[in-house]
């Protein structure tokens, strides 16, 4: 059975729950090196907002799209590659959190994709905020560059990852490409990255209403709204050239359980 209803906010990006290895994302544009960017005050879009929760099993990823250059010092120079060690280069990362890259040797060369994935679950000793930095070395022009990213000159804001206490909202974030599944539904979508459409399909077992929300990636919401769905397939347009472009979270709850999942909004 499929439904049609037109929404007035963006496609999801869905990020299934199982495995460390993560999918690069080829179709980023030219103009996103890294997606989410580190957040910055006032800049939606920006920063880690999937949540960590004490006993519960997290995934979230890292975008990349390694340019040909790079400003180094006001200087534009042919960008060899950016490499960070395959153990120990994410800084302050709690301990029961782990990395993994793709490719898996972690270097990424110039002109190419790849993403990280970082998993694991917390323990009440990893409860707060963490400022995450990498450490990577950048080879350019010849020369190559030690770096802990961000460093507030070649990248500025934050990644600030936060573990909160078991049983907190948004407990529930999954991260991947494939279909995402959570009990009674799968939900997948396409396209993804996307300038003003995207179609969003849930195949549910059951009838139901739910509650739909969407917010950005500082926590504002943005939209929340009433949707029924039916057993079945069922196939939204979500209309999303209203919203600037940037990375964004949407979430179907009945309540008592929700799942979460990233979009993406390329620039126009």
């Amino acid at each position: 059975m499929k439904k049609l209803l037109l929404l007035l906010f963006v496609g999801v990006l869905a990020l299934p729950l199982t495995g460390q290895t993560c999918t690069p994302d080829p179709t980023l544009p030219d103009s996103i090196v890294i997606s989410p960017l580190p957040f910055v005050a006032d800049v939606p879009g920006t920063g880690i907002m999937d949540t960590a929760c004490v006993n519960s099993y997290y995934e979230t990823t890292l975008y990349f799209n390694i340019p040909n250059t790079i400003v180094v010092f006001g200087t534009e120079v042919p960008l060899s590659s950016v490499a960070m060690a395959q153990t120990g280069a994410v800084i302050n990362l709690p301990e029961a959190y782990s990395y993994a890259c793709n490719p898996p040797n972690c270097t990424f060369q110039a002109d190419s994709s790849g993403c990280i994935s970082i998993y694991g679950t917390g323990t009440a000793a990893d409860e707060g905020v963490h400022d995450l930095k990498v450490a990577v070395t950048i080879v350019a022009g010849g020369f190559s560059l030690d770096r802990e990213l961000p460093d507030g000159l070649l990248v500025s804001g934050n990644y600030y990852f936060h573990v909160k206490p078991e049983g907190s909202a948004n407990c529930t974030i999954v991260s991947g490409t494939e279909d995402v599944s959570i009990d009674n539904f799968t939900v997948s979508n396409s396209p993804n990255p996307f300038y003003g459409t995207t179609e969003v399909k849930i195949n549910s077992k059951t009838n139901g209403t739910y509650d739909l929300t969407v917010q950005d990636m500082v926590g504002n919401v943005l939209q929340r709204s009433k949707l029924y769905i039916y057993e079945g397939e069922n196939t939204y347009t979500f209309d999303g050239s209203q919203l600037p472009s940037g990375m964004y979270i949407y979430t179907i709850s009945d309540g008592r359980k929700s799942i979460s999942n990233k979009m993406l909004i390329g620039n126009r």
